[in-house]
């Protein structure tokens, strides 16, 4: 004769928890500022000029053949903190374009260029990331998505209301989906105290996502989106069967995009930290031999100790 509350069974602790948050948020007065403003600047300005001294204008491209379909992910330089001004319009012209039916559904997935994609914003090391998961033609699938970007920068292509207010719902929903049970908005006040951040994070962050404008969303592509896709502001990593290699090379070398050729031979890595007493041949214990610039070679590691 177990009786569930009407809210089901962690509904009283649910209400508690949210009537204590409000009283919090309600009798704390204003947030003081963040204390992670200094160390998350400090953390994306170190992580975008790696990427500006190492990485950008340059893109490896790896054939594999046990791979059919073309992976590829491309960064570029974002934001310079986590209260950035523009992160609320990011997120939201990032669900414009990805979202269900959106221009990149209808153009890319819808024409079967590629099974997925998808943008984000690390806001962490400040970095924007385009990514092509299981694409049957990376060179087409990459073009599209670049038009449709450019046209929404240029203004030739609208920002429409209707999918405005789509994309504000998907970005709302997914900020609130972060605190849908206790123990997850326990993690979260956890990892804003961590970071050194206000426990009210998200409750800001729905206030600013609502008030993004038509003209918030057009800005960001053109100041942010554009780069992303311009060889000189970017960087890129390319995975595709080895068959489609030289089409590949081809078809980004006419989008201004030279990329370098890795071979990823598991004969040509050298071996890691530890690896040689061990005998260790797992991912953790070698490098490619493209990252350090020298090739393994002579006789194979020592078989572990007894």
């Amino acid at each position: 004769n177990l009786r569930l509350p009407p809210g089901g069974l962690l509904s009283p602790f649910t209400d508690s928890f949210i009537l204590a948050q409000d009283e919090v948020a309600g009798s704390s007065g204003p947030p003081p500022p963040p204390l992670s403003d200094v160390a998350s600047k400090a953390s994306c300005q170190l992580t975008q000029t790696l990427l500006q001294d190492h990485f950008l204008g340059k893109g490896r491209i790896c054939a594999v053949s046990s791979v059919e379909s073309g992976f590829l992910r491309q960064v570029a330089c974002g934001v310079k903190d986590r209260y950035h001004a523009d992160v609320a319009a990011l997120q939201v012209a990032m669900n414009y374009l990805t979202c269900l039916e959106g221009p990149f559904w209808k153009e890319i997935r819808g024409a079967g260029l590629s099974y997925s994609y998808s943008m984000s914003l690390d806001g962490e090391e400040g970095l924007l990331n385009f990514s092509l998961f299981k694409s049957t033609n990376l060179v087409a699938a990459y073009a599209k998505a670049e038009a449709i970007v450019r046209g929404f920068a240029t203004g030739e292509t609208p920002v429409k209301a209707v999918e405005l207010e789509t994309a504000i719902s998907t970005t709302i929903y997914a900020v609130v989906n972060r605190e849908c049970t206790p123990a997850e908005a326990a993690y979260e006040t956890f990892f804003y105290a961590y970071q050194g951040m206000h426990d009210t994070y998200n409750r800001e962050m729905i206030q600013k996502v609502r008030a993004v404008s038509i003209a918030d969303v057009a800005r960001v592509m053109k100041e942010y989106f554009v780069p992303l896709f311009d060889p000189s502001t970017s960087t890129v990593a390319i995975c595709c069967n080895p068959g489609k290699l030289d089409d590949v090379l081809a078809g980004f070398e006419a989008h201004g995009r030279a990329l370098q050729v890795t071979d990823l031979d598991v004969k040509d890595v050298k071996v890691g930290l530890g690896a040689e007493q061990r005998g260790c041949d797992c991912m953790r214990c070698v490098v490619p031999s493209f990252l350090t610039g020298k090739k393994m070679g002579g006789a194979p590691p020592p078989p572990p100790p007894p």
